[in-house]
């Protein structure tokens, strides 16, 4: 679980000298009764209150009037709270508080007393843990001197509170002695200082205090005097020295809090101012620019226009050494060198650099220092020249788009920009989240506790190799209920947790219990160990906001893909310079306040180019390195224990809480059960996770929480709702950073306290982009303790960004460098030292910050606002910020996306190709196969372990050819479904398949020969003969032609008329063949006509011979065989030759017509010479069975045929020539010669194998019969 209360930084042991004036005590005053001294006293100060309840009214001594605070002040803390000035100081040792029953609403009170108004001490606290709080509270304690008592009451809600008396009792009497009224401490020559003054000192240098009392009189308290005891301490001595003069020396850089003390009896008053030592050899020299009109200072755009004279630099050197320097402009041009400058300690200079800016963008100027004897150290300062057409209107002066179409980057003087956010989210921003295939299935259970199997899920997927890209496998938890009633976690990488669905259809993760738990843990062991020995000085004076490269004492200790912590360091001098070891007490308290100690920001990065002493980081820093604040460093780490690859998503996750409890806050009821599971997912030590399509409900913590050792993770498409917890500190923080590199985009969330928050002190960048916030009980913020480099990217919630003061036991300054940009809803905005916070195109209401109020006056500087109502372009600083690092397709790849849908991981056919080539997205393809291929078998494989796949509605293994498919000519389809594991969802892939249609080889006329009588008609036919042997008549495209119209004329769609006795030639033309018919009209004596060849088309091997069978056809229909006087001819006798018999004889592969003539009538037989006939098949294309597919009782046999098809379109039966074999001899046998025989139950494979090819026949075995 995380931690949500803050830490403690650490116990300082303070050496103190102490310098004592001897005291004899408060001269006595005489006794007296008790008097009430608040009765009708001035009420200076309350936390409020309201015309009907004033707080004068609880020292009126009116027992039917009473104080009532606001509401707001109520709801604010559950704390009010008002003073009563006795006018003088008073010994008191009793108060009463009269509650007017409303003591039921009190958990508890205390008791203050002072005698300034400002420095409190506690003199009484009680709480409910002492018994129950009466109507009417008497608190008795020892005697006190104040002027000023306070009552400090703690609320259990925000309801109607009254106080009707506050009566604080003493013992009255005459002849007291002065009271001291103040202290204050001076310098030596009596000038005050006021409280909390800071004396800047460097190393050795010395300054003198002496402490004061002033009486209630005026008059300055004689502190030699016995009744007073007087010290003054020094928190660090070894920082600054105090003497018993009080005489300070300077030793060390640090910073030391003077506290002045004067007791005076009863009477305590301290005073404090600080001492901030600074040591100049180490900072080496101030450097400074001066400028009439550029704006010099921290987070404002440092802007000139051309023309204008450049920046002079100002050198305060603290060491010997050398000055070097150079102007670049945005060209990387040398527009100046500094001539080299010799620097002595103390003497200022002025260095102007010559002439006027002359073109635009950014300037730096680069400087080097050179102490003598040592390393040299590096600043640069910046500025932007812009003129009137630079920057485009409706855009913001620090980001616009250049004429390259990227944004341009205004910096601040010394560099400090708005940060390049776009390295955050999954595998460092604009990567698509991963489609990882499912390992595991789990169906829900009616009832029971399903933890222990969800846990086992994930530690069998958690065994399992990953794949290249880090992947392990899915755990899908198929739609249903799932009672969870302890922890789950996943500890190694690749592992995936998916539902199907975030409705209440869907997959419903249901944590049960009343413990206040994590639902979901998911990190390694451990988070990166930090090398102590790999490590390197940062040797710039100051590397800027928004750098990637800064230089480095040892570079050689890296190279290229290290991964690196980028320390910046913060020492007390920064603390104090923040204010924040001054915060101010919670109001009605005292010490209830951690101040800040020192502390590093490890920024975690990963190196990306060495270039001499320069190192360049892979994202930019989200706070500057200034070496005056403590430097910074670089160090090496190792994270092998830290998992990555792992995600959540598509659920919906609800807990078991009581739904009876309701608490109101401001007129909104709420629920306020705490004892239930809080948070879904907490990621301990991860890298490259997300978190997508989840609904959360009734959680009390966060629905995704991302600590310290997790980087580059994406939370995105969710939504929480009805979060069910009290309002209290550490409730209700949906999501919640304390990692760095981190994307939430497009999650919503309702009823949370602060909707999008970011821990103390997280290094960033991450980003909230496009969310809303409805309900809100409190703001969206970085929640404390200087957490930089966030950005609100078109977010609708009311944001905060500030310094938060005493809240959570001492937050103050919460964030630095955030943008909050095209944001609406509410928006504070502050500034703090040293950096900046920026609201850019912001279109809300501007709210007021948290301080300053009533109880901590000291002025807060405001953050840098920009196009105030009217948002700028481009919409998504993130998004622009991506494209132009990424290209646009990164920005499609962080879209909504498909996944978690069944796919297949391979798709092949036994004949033909893919087109495209497959892809598991890729739904549709085409295919085609030749002619003589009439069936097809498809193999399929699902990317998901247990999918169902079916070809054509047949159910197949994965990874199994399927049963044959017919083909007809032309197209087919093929449907290949693959359903889930759950088989809830499925897709379809088609294959389209085209089978060739034979080609037209030759044409004929039927008949040959046509006999008819004058006046006579009748039609011819033409007939097509194609590859595969098959003929059909033909119909459209054909010409006729009559070779004698006088004998027999001839139609257009092949009518033949005959007109007069005689002979005529009939040709048909069609697809560029040709082919005829002789028709004899009756009338003349019986003639030749024409011949008829026994084949007029065939095929021949080398070596094989065919004798040629010649029949005359008359003119009376009748034929006759002829041997003599037949001419025979070959066109290519190379290819075949014919002897004067007809004998044809095939010699090599090729074609050849033999030409045959016979009383002047000729006809052709085509001959194809397959090639010599060496005993072999010229080549086999496939096999194929009588049956592929069959079943068999035990006992009953099976004869199998085999056909082999061949490049020469012949089939041949093969079954003698194959060999044959058995996958389950045990079930079926087979012998050489294809027997089958079924031996028992079961399947079995029968392969044959002959010329190279395989072909299976698949046998079921039952049991026989009776």
């Amino acid at each position: 679980m995380p931690v949500r209360k803050p830490f403690l930084i650490g116990l300082i042991i303070v050496l103190v000298f102490t310098l004592l004036l001897p005291t004899h005590g408060l001269v006595s005053r005489a006794a007296a009764s008790e008097v009430n001294y608040a009765l009708n006293k001035p009420v200076p100060s309350k936390s409020s209150d309201t015309s009907a309840g004033r707080a004068t009214a609880a020292v009126d001594g009116n027992a039917s009037t009473y104080w009532q605070p606001l509401s707001s002040d109520r709801g604010d803390d559950l704390n009010v709270w008002m003073t009563v000035d006795l006018t003088v100081p008073q010994t008191v040792q009793r108060t009463v508080l009269d509650f007017t029953g409303t003591q039921g609403i009190v958990s508890g009170y205390s008791i203050l007393y002072s005698n300034n108004n400002s420095s409190w001490t506690q003199a009484y606290a009680r709480d409910r843990s002492t018994g129950a709080i009466q109507s009417k509270e008497t608190a008795i304690f020892a005697p006190v001197s104040a002027r000023y008592v306070k009552v400090s009451v703690n609320l259990t809600q925000n309801s109607l509170f009254k106080l009707a008396e506050f009566e604080v009792y003493g013992e009255g009497g005459t002849g007291s002695q002065p009271a001291l009224n103040r202290i204050y401490i001076s310098d030596a020559a009596g000038r005050e200082y006021a409280e909390d003054t800071t004396l800047k000192l460097n190393v050795n240098e010395t300054t003198s205090l002496q402490l004061h009392g002033v009486l209630v009189t005026g008059e300055e308290a004689d502190l030699s005097e016995p009744d007073f005891l007087a010290s003054l301490q020094a928190s660090k001595p070894d920082v600054a020295a105090l003497d018993s003069s009080g005489k300070v020396t300077a030793l060390k850089s640090g910073v030391s809090k003077v506290t002045g003390t004067i007791v005076q009896g009863p009477i305590t008053l301290t005073t404090t101012i600080w001492i901030d030592v600074a040591d100049p050899v180490q900072l080496i020299a101030d450097l400074q620019i001066t400028h009439p009109s550029m704006t010099i200072q921290t987070g404002q755009p440092a802007l000139v226009k051309p023309g204008d004279p450049y920046p002079s630099l100002q050198v305060t050197p603290f060491v010997e050494g050398i000055l070097n320097g150079e102007l670049i402009d945005s060209s990387q041009n040398k527009l100046y060198q500094l001539p080299e400058t010799r620097l002595v300690p103390g003497e200022a200079l002025e260095l102007p650099v010559p002439g006027a800016v002359a073109s635009t963008g950014e300037h730096q100027l680069r400087l080097s220092v050179t102490p003598t004897g040592k390393t040299t150290a590096y600043d640069t300062f910046y500025f932007f020249s812009a003129d009137a057409s630079t920057i485009p209107a409706g855009q913001s002066q620090l980001a616009f788009i250049g004429k390259d179409g990227k944004l341009v980057y205004v910096p601040d003087y010394k560099g400090n920009k708005l940060l390049d956010y776009s390295n955050a989210g999954y595998m460092g921003g604009g990567v698509q989240l991963p489609d990882v295939p499912v390992r595991v299935t789990l169906t829900p259970q009616a009832e029971g506790d399903d933890t222990a199997r969800i846990q086992a899920a994930i530690d069998e997927v958690s065994m399992l190799a990953p794949s290249p890209e880090g992947f392990r496998g899915a755990v899908l938890l198929s739609k249903g209920t799932y009672r969870v009633g302890s922890k789950l976690y996943i500890r190694a990488g690749g592992v995936v947790l998916r539902g199907e669905g975030q409705g209440t259809d869907g997959t419903i993760l249901y944590a049960t219990g009343t413990e206040q738990r994590d639902i979901l843990e998911i990190g390694g062991t451990s988070g990166p160990a930090i090398s102590s020995t790999i490590k390197t000085g940062i040797t710039d004076l100051y590397v800027p906001v928004g750098a990637r490269s800064f230089r480095v004492a040892d570079p050689g200790l890296f190279k290229a893909g290290d991964t690196v912590m980028v320390r910046r360091k913060g020492n007390d001098r920064w603390i104090h310079e923040l204010l924040m070891d001054q915060i101010t007490d919670r109001p009605g308290t005292t010490g209830s306040t951690q101040q800040w100690g020192p502390f590093d920001l490890n920024f975690d990065r990963v190196i990306t180019q060495v270039d001499g002493n320069v190192i360049t980081v892979d994202a930019p820093l989200a706070n500057s390195i200034e070496l005056r604040w403590g430097g910074g460093e670089l160090l090496a780490y190792n994270d092998s224990a830290r998992i990555q690859q792992v995600g959540v998503e598509n659920m919906r996750v609800d807990v078991n809480f009581d739904p009876s409890v309701i608490k109101s806050n401001g007129g909104v009821n709420y629920y306020a059960d705490d004892n239930h599971p809080e948070t879904f997912i907490a990621f301990k030590s991860v890298k490259n996770a997300w978190v997508r399509d989840i609904t959360a409900l009734h959680l009390g913590y966060a629905m995704v929480y991302t600590g310290r050792d997790t980087k580059w993770t994406t939370t995105q498409d969710s939504t929480v709702l009805e979060m069910a917890s009290t309002l209290d500190g550490g409730r209700r923080y949906p999501l919640l950073y304390e990692g760095q590199l981190g994307l939430t985009q497009r999650v919503n969330v309702d009823t949370a306290r602060h909707s999008y928050i970011v821990g103390s002190r997280v290094p960033g960048p991450n980003v909230f982009l496009d969310g809303t916030a409805t309900t809100q009980f409190a703001t969206s913020e970085p929640h404390h303790r200087w957490s930089v480099g966030g950005l609100f990217d078109n977010i609708d919630a009311n944001i905060a960004i500030q310094d938060r003061g005493w809240l959570g036991s001492g937050h103050g300054w919460a964030g630095a460098n955030w943008v909050a940009w095209n944001t609406k809803g509410g928006l504070a905005l502050q500034n703090p030292p040293t950096a900046q916070n920026y609201a850019i195109g912001f279109t809300g209401k501007v709210n007021k910050p948290y301080l300053p109020n009533k109880d901590d006056l000291r002025p807060r500087e405001g953050g840098y606002w920009e196009s105030l109502g009217t948002n700028v372009y481009p919409r998504s600083l993130y998004l622009q910020q991506l494209e132009d690092r990424s290209g646009s397709e990164a920005v499609g790849n962080i879209q909504p996306t498909s996944y978690g849908q069944p796919k297949l991981a391979g798709l092949s056919l036994s004949d033909g190709v893919l087109s495209p080539s497959f892809a598991p997205d890729q739904a549709h393809y085409e295919a085609s196969v030749t002619y003589n291929v009439y069936k097809l078998t498809v193999t399929s494989e699902g990317v998901d372990t247990g999918a169902q796949i079916k070809v054509n509605g047949i159910e197949v293994a994965s990874g199994q050819p399927s049963p044959d498919i017919q083909l007809g000519y032309g197209a087919n389809t093929v449907q290949i479904t693959v359903y889930s594991p759950s088989l809830n969802t499925s897709r379809m892939y088609t294959v389209n398949v085209t089978r060739e249609q034979p080609q037209l080889q030759s044409v004929a006329l039927k008949p040959k020969y046509m006999f008819i009588s004058s006046g006579e008609s009748e039609s011819l036919e033409l007939q097509g003969t194609y590859e595969d042997g098959s003929t059909k008549p033909l119909t459209d495209g054909i010409s006729f032609q009559s070779s004698k119209p006088s004998v027999a004329q001839v139609s257009a769609n092949g009518v033949v008329s005959a007109v007069s006795p005689g002979v005529a030639t009939v040709t048909a033309q069609y697809a560029g063949q040709s082919a005829d018919a002789k028709v004899i009209v009756y009338g003349k004596p019986v003639q030749l006509i024409g011949l008829d060849l026994d084949s007029e088309r065939y095929s021949l091997k080398a070596g094989e011979t065919h004798q040629t069978v010649v029949q005359a056809v008359y003119s009376d229909r009748s034929q006759r065989q002829v041997t003599e006087g037949v001419a025979y001819r070959s066109s290519n006798p190379d290819i075949a030759k014919v002897d004067k018999n007809g004998l044809v004889t095939a010699i090599k592969a090729g074609k050849t017509d033999i030409v045959v003539t016979y009383g002047g009538e000729q006809e052709k037989a085509k001959v194809t010479v397959l090639g010599k006939d060496d005993g072999k098949p010229v080549k086999v294309t496939h096999l194929e069975l009588d049956d592929r597919a069959y079943s068999l009782k035990v006992g009953q046999t099976h004869a199998t045929v085999v056909y082999a098809y061949y490049t020469d379109h012949s089939k041949k039966k093969v079954t003698d020539a194959v060999t044959y074999r058995s996958s389950n001899p045990a079930v079926v046998q087979v012998d050489a010669n294809g027997g089958v025989k079924a031996l028992k139950s079961g399947k079995a494979d029968i392969i044959v194998e002959y010329g190279g090819k395989q072909v299976k026949a698949k046998i079921t075995v039952t049991a026989g019969g009776h």
